[in-house]
């Protein structure tokens, strides 16, 4: 059984707007169609317009505040002057691929689905 890639995915899933409550999953790509061992759980993303952001590059030590400074832009910043909104019923997912394997320059990708306001 192999990986589309070696990424991995942190997704929220089932996220509610109002209370902001939501399920996280971590996981890998799998080919359409792979034949999944009993006891794993499979997850489909719904399909939607992603805005994608990059955090900037950091070191071990810095890591998780870039992530954390990251999501804050997007939701402190970004969605009240772009002129879009989180797109309802979808998901929203972290990309941690081989650009955060090292010590230094470690990077990853949040990608937001959206709508027009």
């Amino acid at each position: 059984l192999a990986p589309v890639s070696h990424a991995e995915y942190g997704i929220c899933m089932d996220m509610d707007m109002e209370t902001g409550e939501f399920n996280y999953v971590i996981g890998l790509e799998m080919p359409e169609g792979a034949d999944i061992p009993e006891g794993l759980h499979t997850s489909t993303v719904p399909a939607a317009t992603y805005a994608i952001f990059t955090t900037p590059p950091s070191d071990d030590a810095g890591f998780v505040s870039s992530i954390q400074n990251t999501w804050a832009y997007v939701y402190e910043k970004w969605f009240p002057d772009s002129g879009y909104e989180y797109a309802p019923g979808c998901a929203d997912y972290e990309l941690y691929d081989e650009r955060c394997m090292g010590k230094t320059g470690k990077q990853i990708d949040i990608a937001i689905p959206v709508v027009k306001k």
